[in-house]
């Protein structure tokens, strides 16, 4: 009988496992209905509590550490432990911290459930080191903020580590740095990580779970895509992050591959430089820390964190904003107060910044950005207090009787369209002090910079051409694939404005159609330099020819003598020019890589950036 109970059993498990949906099949459209809400939603709080927040950045009389505390301090698990008979925070109040986040207009929230260190901040029947077992103040805060926030029409998330410092399998062996991989792991992550998992979502039903720690040697991305898939299969319309896996390029924060397990990106303390049309959010705090530090004093102002979410927003990101609460459980009175002076300008501005979306022509100078009606009918410019009396765009043009409101206030504005700009005058009294927005029933026209700064037209045999690639460049740059290499203009450093195309980590292979066959004997590849963005120069240039696509004769091979490890931003024209001129149809060119940043680099060991805007052809 018992042989026979066991046999069951594990056809039952086996059918269990098989009826598992592999949700990275998900369709795009089914993806974009699910990510809606979340990229209406723009605007979050990020919420990083735990023991950590006793300490609050110190240690032994010695600073550093916030919620990295006791890794940077060494910490011996057994001393660390001693933190939760001190929680005790009698000042926490869900509904005050759920209001915080309302009163800034924020329109969701993600805690950690669990930080680095392991504490649970709910009641699991996997471990007593969590806040109902382990201190003295036995609430469930997990659960009182879930409901506070269904109670106030905020979404609920978590954030989750993958790393657990605490855990005996999951910890390498020279803890606690995991520089070493630990053999137990696997009973770490089936009996440990994934049954908590399932008590999360389960117990308090989150709508997101925001994964970290991915950068341990245990972890790859077939077990992100599995615990992906585990979670999805739980809750099929939770929003899961980039760092469940492998994918995340960084602090950057965006994939490095395609089919990536998670949904969005995310960028650490960083903004995309340019519109991206992939799901994405910042993550950024309100000083430097993310844990409570009380040495760290160094906050953002409103207009700062109104300037932030603005950027963000215009590039069709989210901003999730940190704040790290006191041992006690109350948020910094700094923090509150920065906020509510946010909450007060996105009173009056919501309507530009939620439930829009981005142009690739997001951005006018360092002042002005742009966002559009879910419809396409209206185009919403936002500016900083730093523009009075009149406000001049060169991007947008109205339609003829257009109306242009002042967001906020029922006025509109009187206005102008001669020499290809758009005058608006403005009031005295505009509605905030941290910036103002417009609404425009017109069209985007150019690439949201002046004039001074557009890209440089060059005359060549290539241009309008038909470009293929062997390898695609990346979605997040570039507002027009097809053309970019070839449209007879020269980029400038400003690799946001739509010209540029990208390739990370890949090399650059495209072939260029010239439509009929020419003598030619100038090439040339416009390429560009940030290494504060990891964007370097190719380490060589190919050149080939041919007239039928089918045979290539070589032209030339040579090393750019670019380095990757020179740090600065600049463009430069890779030339090479024959003696004599062949006749070709067909030019081929590779510009190869460096693939990993060197030591020395800020972003040593991460992928490298190759940027083209033009292939020259004479």
């Amino acid at each position: 009988m018992t042989k026979f109970l066991n046999i069951i059993i594990i056809l039952v498990a086996s059918l269990n496992v098989y009826s598992q949906k592999d949700f990275m099949n998900e369709s795009q459209k089914e993806k974009d209905m699910r990510m809606k809400w979340w990229q209406d939603a723009t605007f979050g709080m990020f919420i990083h509590w735990g023991l950590y927040a006793i300490p609050a950045g110190e240690y032994n009389g010695k600073g550093g550490g916030a919620e990295w505390i006791m890794e940077t301090h060494k910490i011996p698990t057994s001393e660390y432990e001693k933190f939760a008979a001190q929680f005790n925070p009698q000042k926490f109040n869900a509904r005050e911290w759920v209001q915080t986040a309302k009163n800034a207009g924020m329109r969701y929230l993600v805690i950690t459930s669990k930080h680095h260190d392991g504490f649970c901040l709910w009641d699991s029947k996997y471990t007593d080191y969590d806040v109902m077992d382990a201190t003295p103040f036995k609430r469930d805060i997990l659960k009182e903020l879930s409901d506070a926030c269904k109670k106030e029409g905020i979404v609920f998330g978590m954030y989750h580590s993958i790393m657990d410092w605490h855990h005996p399998d999951a910890k390498s062996k020279d803890y606690p740095h995991q520089s070493k991989t630990n053999p137990d792991f696997d009973n770490y992550r089936e009996n440990y990580l994934k049954p908590q998992l399932k008590e999360l979502v389960e117990n308090y039903d989150p709508a997101i779970l925001w994964f970290d720690g991915e950068w341990i040697p245990e972890w790859t991305e077939v077990q992100g895509k599995d615990l992906y898939n585990f979670v999805r299969n739980l809750k099929p319309s939770i929003i899961i992050n980039n760092r469940v896996g492998k994918g995340r390029g960084g602090m950057q924060g965006m994939n490095k591959y395609k089919n990536a397990a998670g949904d969005f990106g995310t960028p650490e303390q960083e903004i995309l430089e340019v519109f991206s049309k992939e799901y994405w959010e910042s993550c950024i705090t309100l000083n430097n820390s993310w844990g409570y530090s009380k040495e760290d004093q160094n906050w953002k102002s409103p207009q700062t964190i109104i300037n932030t979410l603005v950027d963000i927003s215009a590039k069709g990101g989210n901003l999730l904003l940190n704040v790290g609460p006191k041992a006690d459980g109350s948020i910094p009175v700094e923090s509150v107060k920065n906020l509510e002076e946010v909450g007060k300008w996105l009173k009056i501005n919501q309507e530009a910044i939620f439930k829009t979306t981005a142009i690739p022509h997001f951005k006018e100078g360092d002042n002005l950005r742009f966002s559009q009606t879910q419809d396409n009918k209206y185009v919403y410019a936002i500016a900083n207090n730093n523009i009075t009396n009149e406000l001049v765009i060169q991007s947008i043009k109205p339609l003829k009787g257009s109306t242009i409101h002042l967001i906020g206030t029922d006025r509109t504005l009187d206005w102008s369209w001669s020499k290809k700009k758009l005058k608006i005058q403005l009031p005295d009294n505009l509605p905030s002090r941290n910036g103002f927005a417009v609404k425009i029933e017109g069209i985007s026209i150019g690439k949201g910079y002046s004039v001074s700064s557009a890209p440089v037209t060059v005359k060549h045999k290539a241009a309008l051409a038909a470009v293929t690639y062997t390898t695609p460049p990346s979605d997040m740059y570039g507002s027009d694939k097809k053309n970019a290499l070839t449209d007879g203009k020269l980029g400038t450093k400003k690799y946001d404005d739509g010209y540029w195309l990208g390739w990370f980590g890949h090399d650059i292979e495209a072939v260029i159609d010239l439509k009929k066959t020419k003598a030619v004997n100038h090439f040339t590849l416009h390429c560009l330099q940030n290494t504060n963005a990891w964007i370097v120069y190719p380490k060589s240039l190919t050149w080939w020819g041919s007239t039928d696509n089918i045979i290539w004769d070589q032209i030339t091979h040579f090393e750019t003598n670019a380095s990757a490890s020179h740090h600065g931003e600049m463009t430069q024209s890779f030339e090479y020019k024959t003696e004599t001129k062949n006749k070709y149809r067909y030019i081929k060119v590779k510009a190869a890589s460096y693939g990993t940043l060197p030591d020395g680099h800020q972003g040593a060991g991460n992928k490298a950036w190759v940027f083209a805007d033009e292939i020259i052809v004479r």
